[in-house]
């Protein structure tokens, strides 16, 4: 994704590598929650690196895309599987 051309409102986040409108964690769920412009969508990786370092015991990361529901990431059996939503 080019974000040097991009028109946004959120933030270019280096390590999601997209731009990032909010991102809230539930540590009662320990569940990240990550908000991107529409049309946009965060590397796995990056994702996964973030929510760990938020909180060693996450289990699920969501993402949304603009008002759409975009990817889930979950921890099954100590390995990151990715379910997609759109």
């Amino acid at each position: 994704m080019d974000l040097k051309n991009a028109i946004v409102t959120g933030i270019a986040h280096p390590t999601l590598q997209c731009c990032v409108t909010s991102i809230e964690y539930d540590y009662t769920q320990s569940e990240l929650n990550v908000y991107m412009e529409k049309g946009h969508c965060a590397d796995m990786g990056g994702a996964i690196e973030l929510a760990v370092s938020i909180d060693p015991c996450v289990k699920q990361i969501q993402t949304f895309a603009g008002d759409q529901a975009d990817t889930c990431y979950a921890l099954i059996d100590k390995k990151w599987e990715v379910f997609t939503r759109h």
